[in-house]
């Protein structure tokens, strides 16, 4: 704005019109973010109300194309272009038959075949799934998309409106000024705030969404396409719209808690506010093999806090565990650990590719032809990628490595420390994350056995002890490490044979573990892992 503002004399007032000024100056700076969101939400608006794309890449099957005024297409935009011509929108039509062909072919299948199964035919058959070979980003890491067809993928191409010739918009509102509805922008209430404070993304209700014709025909009749919606609805059942859990920390023993009759992993699962834990292959084969054997989540998490709890405040435990602490303290080698020496190799790699394009920005003012000079500017931007991939690996790698101590003393304060916790853990349950820490640092894991009781008119199982190893303690059976998708257990007459699922003793032959296993179950929505 080219205002001059000199420093004031000591006692010097400041002139009234130059206060005046700043103030409004800030308070322009304040409303600017606040009147830009308003004006993209209503351009916006405008745009889906009549059919026109509001961004982003095209659906597949569809491409983005240019339109005039009176809806006469121009031409087939490429991936990423962008085109202002006064009069001109752009308008998604369906794109090259064989993705056309193969979208028939899921809706067709998807009708007697749930959207699980459709995947895994076409990833038998080779097929590459959309956006195949592509590089995203996510948390902060670059990756090329695997080409893996799943499920979500599925019911997405399925649930989507172009195929009944419909737009759509707002199914989803973003933003920390305002949001879109269908009056147009709204200010944000206590419902698009997270647990943290912070604007999360929110789902619209379908009556807050924008819905208008789009520029080509229906890709299948309209009663196929609310048959097949129909059928979708009815199998999501109560989970749809629900986000799968990927918080491990809401898990603290999951991976660690194992059924002694089947040598399978039990799942966690929502029950009444809070979780249990059942057995893993029962639920693959609903019920069909093995026994309803489950335990409470918080009753078992506590059992293993105290059991922890009791072996290392054993009278003079601490005191020989200190001493075993010095003793190998001054018997290991001070060698980095695998984050670390990995951490260095990328660092060193980072410096090696920075003095690369120190010397490509050297060679580009240096090129003496527009071809040598397109040359040396690709070989820029795919370092540049690399720099980018490396800074996110690095970032990540930095989150995991351990803290480094400068003496062996500090390090086993530090131990002795974390042991001095125990208490106050043992007395916050629901400091989940903190707890499931600590398993995994001393790697406990919990084997039990179930017996069946007689009740007044059934018989259920009921948990009538176990093993709980911590450490390198071995396992008391061998778990399970084969397939567990339902289909492939059905036929799966190799393991039925070795291990008798009908005995609720669970008598198994004696082998050593090791590590703790990963939870081996397909991740389900709500609070399973």
């Amino acid at each position: 704005m080219n205002l001059e503002l000199p420093p004031l004399r000591r006692g010097q007032r400041q002139d009234i019109g130059e206060a005046i000024t700043a103030y409004c100056d800030y308070q322009q700076s304040g409303t600017f973010r606040d009147e830009l969101a308003q004006k993209m939400i209503y351009a916006q608006l405008q745009l889906a109300q009549r059919g026109f794309s509001t961004g982003g890449r095209a659906n597949f099957g569809f491409r983005r194309n240019l339109v005039n005024g009176d809806g006469t297409v121009i031409r087939q935009l490429s991936d990423g272009e962008i085109v202002r011509q006064k009069g001109h929108h752009v308008v998604l039509l369906p794109g090259p038959p064989e993705e056309l062909d193969l979208i028939q072919r899921i809706l067709g299948m998807l009708e007697k075949t749930p959207a699980c199964r459709v995947a895994r035919i076409l990833n038998a058959e080779g097929i590459p799934s959309p956006d195949a070979g592509r590089k995203r980003r996510d948390n902060g890491i670059a990756h090329n998309v695997s080409g893996v067809w799943h499920s979500s993928t599925i019911t997405n191409i399925a649930r989507n409106p172009l195929i009944r010739a419909l737009t759509s918009y707002g199914r989803r509102s973003m933003g920390d000024r305002c949001r879109t509805s269908l009056e147009g922008p709204r200010q944000l209430d206590a419902s698009d705030f997270g647990a943290n404070e912070k604007p999360k993304v929110v789902q619209n209700p379908e009556s807050q969404q924008v819905s208008a014709p789009a520029y080509c025909s229906p890709l299948v009749p309209l009663e196929q396409s609310e048959r097949l919606l129909k059928i979708l609805d009815q199998r999501a059942g109560t989970q749809k719209g629900k986000p799968r859990s990927r918080d491990p920390q809401r898990n603290p023993l999951g991976g660690r808690v194992f059924d002694i009759a089947c040598a399978w992993p039990m799942y966690r699962v929502p029950r009444s506010g809070s979780f249990a834990y059942t057995c893993g292959y029962y639920q693959q084969t609903h019920g069909q093999s093995c026994s309803h054997n489950h335990i409470d989540g918080p009753t078992a998490t506590r059992f293993a806090l105290a059991a922890v709890r009791q072996f290392l405040f054993k009278p003079g435990m601490l005191k020989r565990l200190e001493v075993k602490l010095r003793s190998k303290s001054k018997s290991a080698s001070a060698a980095p650990s695998e984050i670390e020496a990995e951490l260095s190799d990328k660092r060193i790699e980072l410096e090696k590719i920075n003095r690369q394009l120190t010397i490509v920005k050297r060679n580009l003012s240096l090129a003496e032809n527009q071809e040598a000079f397109k040359a040396i500017e690709s070989f820029f931007v795919e370092l540049q990628a690399q720099r980018a991939d490396l800074e996110g690996e690095i970032a990540q790698l930095e989150t995991k490595s351990p803290p480094r101590y400068t003496t062996s003393e500090e390090l086993i304060q530090a131990a002795l420390a974390q042991i001095g916790t125990l208490p106050t853990l043992a007395d916050a349950h629901g400091n989940l994350p903190a707890i499931g820490e600590l398993f995994r640092r001393i790697n406990l894991q919990m084997f039990l056995r179930f017996q069946p009781i007689k009740k007044t008119k059934r018989v259920v199982n009921q948990l009538s002890g176990g093993v709980l190893p911590i450490g390198a303690a071995p396992a008391p059976i061998e778990k399970y490490v084969g397939p567990t998708g339902r289909r492939a257990l059905q036929s799966n007459l190799a393991y039925n044979e070795k291990c008798p699922l009908g005995d609720p003793s669970g008598q198994m032959s004696s082998l050593d573990s090791d590590g703790t296993a990963e939870s081996l179950g397909n991740v389900n929505r709500d609070d399973r892992i």
